[in-house]
This record gives C-alpha cells, sequence and structure tokens, in this order.
C-alpha cells in the first residue's frame, strides 16, 4: 500500500479486497446538482462513515482519513454513537488482516468490540 495515495485511492483498494474477500460495501457518493454544487444526498444526521462493511454477521462502519485528515463535529457524533473505526492509510496491515480473518461459525461468532480488540492487539504496525 502506497502510504501517499489519496484517500479516494485508499478507498478504492479497501473496496477491491473487502470484494474479494466476500464483504458487501456500501459508499455514499456526492454529485453535482444543477446550480453546480456537489450534495451527497441523505435523510437524517450527517457525518455518517465512508463505508459500510457486512459479511457473515460482522458489520464494519468505516470513516477514511489522509494521515493528517481531522473527524468533523458531525463526523464525531458517528465515531462516538457507533463506535465506527477511522482508518488511515497508514492502518493498512490491519485493514488487511481484519478483512481477510475467516468468517466464525455463527455460534461462535465474539461480540463485535472482541473482533477489533483482538485485532489491534494481535497486529503490528510501524506505529509502535
Amino acid at each position: 500500500m502506497n502510504l501517499k495515495e489519496s484517500e479516494s485511492e485508499f478507498q478504492d483498494a479497501i473496496i477491491q479486497l473487502a470484494h474479494y474477500c466476500g464483504w458487501l460495501v456500501e459508499h455514499k457518493r456526492p454529485a453535482m446538482r444543477k446550480d453546480g454544487q456537489w450534495r451527497t444526498a441523505i435523510q437524517g444526521d450527517p457525518g455518517g462513515p465512508d463505508l459500510l462493511l457486512a459479511r457473515g454477521g460482522i458489520v464494519i462502519l468505516a470513516e477514511l482519513k489522509s494521515d493528517t485528515g481531522k473527524l468533523t463535529p458531525e463526523q464525531g457524533r458517528w465515531h462516538i454513537a457507533a463506535n465506527t473505526q477511522i482508518w488511515r492509510p497508514h492502518d493498512w496491515q490491519y485493514i488487511e488482516a481484519l478483512l481477510t480473518q475467516p468468517i466464525p461459525e455463527p455460534e461462535k461468532r465474539p461480540a463485535r468490540e472482541a473482533v477489533f480488540r483482538k485485532r489491534r492487539k494481535d497486529v503490528k504496525t510501524d506505529r509502535g
């Protein structure tokens, strides 16, 4: 993973990997209105995560940021309310490990928090 990629290229790489591993992926794209302004059509609260991924009863809400990108106040509200994952290009090793793990049997599936806690502990990154 090239850490200098744009957020769009980073997002495309995640979606490609997720599809390869059997995840369903949803992303809302902005569209240009007749007046030339860009808007993303939503009903509800703004600031929702960039990606919704689902596979085998596990759902991941991921907000993508550059290595220096910051959450908006609206994104921060979603992060607190839904425990969204914040993924940056330097997290690629963690993202890859998370998306490629086998799907556990339904009765053996750990709670969502346990999956993320275990993966963060198991995956070593160059951040130390």
